[in-house]
Parts: C-alpha cells; structure tokens; sequence
C-alpha cells in the first residue's frame, strides 16, 4: 500500500492546508520558545564577559590569533561589545589601555561605583597570577599593573563577591606555584587588602559558588556537596551548614543563581545540573525556612555541565549551552568533563520558573545554532534579551595540545524570550520607562515614569552580569514593592545592603501579562 496514495489525490488543497498550519505553527512558536538571532562574529572568544554600568560587555579571551598555538600568552587584550551599534564589526572596539598581563581565568565582580574588579589571572594551565586589576568604565581604561598590590599568592579559578559594604571577596583559586591558595582576601578602597586569617581553607574548589545573603553572611553553595557560611568580619570564620541532597560531588561547572520572589523574600539559591559526568538535579536553599534545608525541584530536562543560568527580569532563569554527554571527543581528555561528540552539546536552551508547581517548572526553548560548553558565557542585557557567546579554547588531554578550530567559538547569539512575544509570534508591544534615577539610596521610594502605570504587574531589578567558567559572580535580583500613580511609579528601593550589595541594577517594568521594558540602570548606595 502507497502510504502517500492520500496526499497525493487532493495536492493542492491539502499542501495548501498543511502550509497554513505549518506557517501559523513557525510563527507561533517564538511565544512558546523564545528565538535565536542570527550568529555573528565576535572578535575572538568570550570566555569572560561583564555588563558595564553603560550597557555595553567588556569581554576577553584566554589568546590571539597572533599567538598561533600558544595557550599561554602572558597578556590579553580585552574588548567591548556596544549593543546599540548592532554586530557589525564597528561595534567592536579596544579600551584606550590594556592590563598588561593575562586576565584569563581571573575572577571579578563590581565596584559599587561601577567599576570592574579583576583578581587573578593565567599563567599556564593551574598557575595562576598574583595581580589584581580595575577596569574603570568612565574612562575606558585600566589602572596600570602595580597599582593594587599583589594578593597572597596566586589565583587561577578564584571567586570574586561583592560584599554589602562594597568590598569585594577573592576566594581561592590556585597560587603561581600550582598549589591550591587557601587563603580568603576582602579588597575595599581607601584601605585596600585584609587577609581573614582565620578563614584558610585547605582543597577548596575552583571558582566556589558563593553568594551575600539576608544576614551578610556568604555562603557557598558549590561546587563541594557540603555547604556553608563565611563570616567575612574581623579575621574571618567559616560555619558549616549541610549537605546538598545530590551524593555525586563535586558538582563542578554548573550555574548557581540568587534570587527572590517578591518583596520581602530574603532569597533563595537554586543549583543546577554539573558535575563528571553531567547530572539533570536541580536544588534549592530558601534561607526564610527555618529550619535551613536543601530542597529538590523539578529535574532540568536534559543533563548538563558547563551550562550557563540567566536570571530574567520576570524571575525565571534560563539555561542554556553545556553537553550532556560522559564521554570525551578528545584522547586524554577527562571522561564527562567537555563532551563535544557530536549528540553531546545541548543547544536546546530551558526555562525554569520556580513559581509553577512541581512538574511544571521546566520548559524547553529554541534550539541555539552553536554549541556552546566550556569556556561559554551567557549575560543579561537592558534590553531583557540574552547574549549566549563563546566556547573552547582549552587543552583537552592537558598538556598544552589546543583543540581544534571547531570547537573555538568566536562568535554569539542573542536570544529573545518568550515574553518578548505576542501569542501569534509577533514581538509583543512592551511597556516603557520614561524616566528613573541614575541613582538611588537604600530605603528610597522614587519616581519611575511610564506611559501607562496601571498596566504594570511588577517592578524588578538585577544586578549587572560578570559571568565565565558558568558562574555568574555578580548576578542577583530584587523585586520592588511599588505604587502605581498618575503618570508613573512610586517604586521602594530595597532598605539592606545585605540583601543588595551596593551597585549598578537594570530596573525592569513588567506589564500585566509579563512583558518586560528596556532597563534603566540605576546605582544604589548608602
């Protein structure tokens, strides 16, 4: 029997119908599933990538193409990316200086007054540097090497935090000599470096997952499967506090994210996925519960490591990149480490919104044109979409062979979510702010103009990306209680900067149905 026979008899009406379905269907979809831009080049990889207070991306790789093979130049070259100036190679451009050594595998967050701080950097492959650097976005340029005293010994893979006194936390990482740096450091301008003596800790992870929480305290929830707090005053002590519910450890290259629900929620972590091999587990710390504990959620549909997680401006967070493969592509590469066997990279992104009941809590995006695993990054920007760039550039059996130019990632895409879209696929019509501080202090309630006030759900703001080796340092949100009045907003800044350091925020307004403005971006202080 003809399977076609069908089809075949009435083609022209039923190739008409199936072409109406099919096109309604493709239009339709982005509502569903976000949409993916076109690729486009980037100059070189962008293994690290920070949204400045100007809302351009200062990013850098681990080389040049200049240093052919080489995996271990001693300097970088660090470059921006300006949105407004579309992807063409004119919206590219270079700092008025560089750093002057090698800021790959560094660590770095925010400044409270916008500036970037950079601790660490690459020697060779678990080497790392003593440097510390600022990049100032006002003037488009570095402070030159030796202008911040060098730290306790290296770090290669440290962790840099923001404190709620505007310090910032250097956490671990490997010293020059190869050995881990067991030492924490807190750097604050005007007084510079204070080692917390009594904070040593011996075989701690790279790049900790390490977060401010309610009470000033930081605490770490990855990658080890033990957590605990880190009170930063006077020498420093570590509390120990639980295991997470996953026994495979450590859960290595996986995004840990803070975030809130409302108000008065003083924050939850969620944990996603990594690990040697991949894992799909997802959990959750509340710090309102008492008592404390980890909580599972709804499993992330595809195991991942080396994936990224983004905060939105309506409180999901969305995955994307990483491979969930236990393999290796490579010889002498780790098994589960970097699997890029073709099957492996996971180019479908997912949402998660902690809001829907178990179940529910997954949804699987549009499937991005380029793999995206180690050495990836993924950053919010103003305009509530999302840059997905980078991966590659690394030694697969570690030893200074590189991998190949098909896995080196010079490029991005940027990914537009569902709420920018209207239920036939069309963008959506988006609510406006037309006008809101540059500045604000802690406590403040202020005025956000927008066209239409009783249309808006929800008022939220997130703090500016800086994000590599998927952990987003920098990354937290807060939603807003306000008021709608004639002609605008009467929006309450959070009053503790323990539950929002001080800093540079996108300010977003969500209409009723989720559909989110282009940002302001204000800085909050004391």
């Amino acid at each position: 029997m003809n399977r076609f026979r069908w089809p075949v008899r009435v083609p022209g009406l039923l190739v008409g119908i199936a072409l109406a379905i099919g096109g309604r269907a493709a239009q339709a979809q982005p509502a569903a599933q976000g949409e993916w831009s076109p690729v486009f080049g980037t100059r070189n990889v962008m293994i690290h990538a920070s949204v400045l207070p100007n809302g351009k991306v200062l990013f850098w790789s681990r080389r040049e193409a200049s240093d052919g093979h080489d995996l271990n130049p001693h300097v970088c070259t660090t470059r921006i990316w300006d949105p407004t100036k579309g992807t063409a190679d004119t919206a590219f451009s270079e700092p008025t200086n560089q750093p002057g050594y090698n800021l790959f595998c560094s660590g770095h967050s925010f400044l409270p007054d916008g500036r970037l701080f950079v601790a660490g950097g690459h020697i060779t492959d678990g080497h790392g540097e003593r440097h510390a650097t600022i990049y100032n976005f006002a003037t488009d340029s570095w402070t030159p090497l030796g202008t911040i005293p060098d730290m306790v010994g290296g770090r290669w893979y440290p962790t840099v935090v923001t404190l709620s006194d505007g310090g910032v936390l250097v956490s671990l990482g490997n010293g020059d000599d190869g050995k881990p740096n067991v030492t924490q450091q807190v750097w604050k301008d005007g007084s510079g470096w204070r080692e917390l003596t009594g904070a040593s800790f011996v075989n701690g992870p790279y790049y900790p997952r390490m977060h401010v929480v309610s009470d000033g305290h930081v605490f770490m929830s990855g990658p080890l499967r033990f957590t605990q707090f880190l009170d930063t005053d006077n020498a420093g002590t570590w509390s120990p506090f639980a295991d997470k519910i996953d026994t495979r450890a450590p859960k290595d290259y996986a995004p840990s994210v803070l975030y809130t629900v409302s108000p008065d929620d003083v924050g939850k972590v969620v944990y996603i996925g990594g690990g040697n091999a991949p894992t799909n587990v997802v959990e959750v710390l509340d710090l309102a519960k008492t008592p404390l504990a980890w909580a599972g959620m709804d499993p992330v549909q595809f195991k991942r490591t080396q994936h990224n997680g983004t905060l939105l401006p309506d409180g999901t967070i969305l995955v994307t990149g990483g491979t969930q493969g236990g393999g290796a592509k490579y010889a002498g590469e780790m098994p589960g480490f970097n699997d890029l066997r073709i099957g492996s990279p996971i180019r479908s992104a997912e949402l998660w919104n902690p809001t829907k009941p178990a179940g529910q809590q997954w949804t699987k995006m549009a499937k991005a044109a380029v793999d995206r695993c180690y050495h990836s990054t993924a950053v919010l920007l103003p305009d509530a979409t999302v840059l997905s760039a980078g991966g590659g550039e690394y030694s697969p059996p570690n030893n200074g062979t590189d991998n190949l130019p098909e896995d080196t990632h010079k490029d991005a895409q940027i990914f537009s979510p569902p709420y920018l879209f209207a239920a036939n696929g069309t963008r959506a019509a988006r609510p406006d702010i037309t006008a809101a501080p540059t500045e604000v202090k802690y406590g403040d309630a202020f005025t956000v103009g927008t066209s239409h006030p009783n249309q808006i759900g929800k008022v939220t703001w997130i703090r500016l990306s800086s994000v590599t080796h998927s952990f987003n340092m920098n990354q937290r949100m807060n939603v807003l209680a306000f008021m709608a009045g004639m002609g605008g907003l009467t929006v309450t800044a959070p009053a503790d900067p323990k539950r929002c350091p001080p800093g540079h925020y996108m300010l977003f307004v969500l209409d009723n149905s989720g559909v989110p403005s282009v940002a302001k971006i204000v800085r909050i202080h004391p």
